[in-house]
């Protein structure tokens, strides 16, 4: 006999029927035993919220909000301050740029504050306002010093995202570097991270203030993406994966001490690029 106690039988579970989980709610699967018709009922797991930008909603002004594509749920939300109260972490506002399906209209930029240091807020530019390749001239290059984004984020973009003022406080970078501010005309007014620089970041207990996904301006053996390392759910990229157009966060460095503005004129500089 195949059965000899019927209550504790072997059952032969076949799925029968299923309910998805959400970003919130667990989802159901049930089992029904083809040989007695007993059923049983598992859960499966929440899914992840899916996230990939911090954005400032129109609905909430004031606020950096991180939104779950998937279901629209607030993730986080954290107040945008004034630049001369911020600290290192906070997110503040520094000039406007057009934002997508907005007329075109511009909308302040909203930044991360790197690092305090010296007098000067060294910003990391949140959202994704800036969608561009990193280089789309004839050469197609992967090297920062020649591509057309440094030439367009230098040039173009800071002509008309920023004003006079503000202009002013911009100091210069070294193309080589992150956060090294450097006198000259072949400095950087925006930069991209390097690749060191954002996995220390991410490597840090900072790494969730910063995109899921962050393009570097390191360069790779060839024209391609070569480096895609996966931490810890997040994910850093060369940026010279030149010919798609990828959400680009430069980092820029204001300076707030009145004395070494007026003395300095950054905005003077003319840039070789």
């Amino acid at each position: 006999m195949l059965f000899d106690k019927p209550d504790e039988h072997c059952h032969f579970w076949h799925w029968t029927s299923e309910t998805e989980s959400t970003c919130d709610q667990k989802g159901t699967k049930e089992f029904t035993c083809v040989i007695c018709g007993a059923k049983r009922t598992e859960e499966t797991s929440r899914k992840a919220h899916s996230y990939n930008e911090f954005n400032e909603f129109p609905d909430d002004p004031g606020f950096v909000v991180r939104k779950c594509m998937t279901c629209g749920k607030v993730v986080s939300r954290t107040r945008i301050v004034p630049l001369e109260d911020c600290a290192e972490t906070d997110a503040v506002y520094f000039g406007a740029w057009k934002q997508p399906y907005y007329n075109e209209r511009k909308r302040p930029l909203i930044w991360r504050v790197l690092e305090k240091r010296d007098g000067y807020l060294f910003l990391m530019l949140l959202g994704e306002r800036i969608r561009m390749p990193f280089d789309w001239s004839m050469q197609r290059t992967n090297v920062w010093k020649n591509c057309a984004l440094r030439h367009w984020l230098n040039t173009e973009f800071y002509d008309e995202a920023f004003t006079a003022e503000e202009k002013a406080r911009i100091a210069l970078l070294d193309p080589d570097g992150d956060t090294t501010v450097i006198d000259g005309s072949a400095a950087d007014r925006l930069t991209l991270p390097t690749l060191d620089y954002v996995r220390s970041y991410f490597f840090s207990h900072k790494r969730r203030l910063l995109h899921k996904e962050v393009y570097t301006k390191t360069a790779s053996e060839t024209v391609e993406n070569s480096i895609r390392a996966k931490m810890e759910g997040s994910i850093m990229n060369l940026s010279c994966s030149v010919g798609y157009a990828n959400a680009q966060m430069p980092i820029i460095a204001v300076d707030m001490d009145d004395n070494r503005v007026k003395e300095k004129q950054y905005d003077k500089y003319v840039m070789v690029l």
